[in-house]
């Protein structure tokens, strides 16, 4: 959302319709109510399936990027990529590559 959308809601005060904060950014999705809590429960299933060092580093950097200058932030992306390296779930994530290579390598 703009600057000049935001500060016409804070002025007016004015309520949007879930089609309107969809359209804006200020929402990412709509639910109807009887299917919110399943779709709320998929999206927390989705999510959990990242891993959690890589979300956090994302988070802090992006409520970061207001402040910072463009070199700043590929400089923070640069090193949370080489914190993500040294992860429990990277390393995993790569024997499990290396695993599904040489099973395919064998079936070949």
């Amino acid at each position: 959302m703009g600057l000049a959308r935001a500060k016409e809601l804070i002025f007016t005060g004015r309520k949007l319709t879930a089609r309107e904060a969809l359209a804006c950014g200020m929402i990412d999705r709509v639910s109807m109510p009887e299917n919110l809590l399943a779709e709320a429960c998929a999206w927390a299933s989705e999510l959990g399936m990242s891993s959690p060092a890589a979300l956090a580093l994302s988070k802090s950097i992006l409520d970061q990027t207001f402040e910072l200058s463009t070199d700043q932030v590929f400089a923070l992306g640069s090193q949370a990529q080489a914190i993500c390296y040294t992860t429990s779930e990277h390393r995993a994530s790569v024997e499990s590559f290396l695993n599904k290579s040489a099973l395919g390598a064998v079936t070949r």
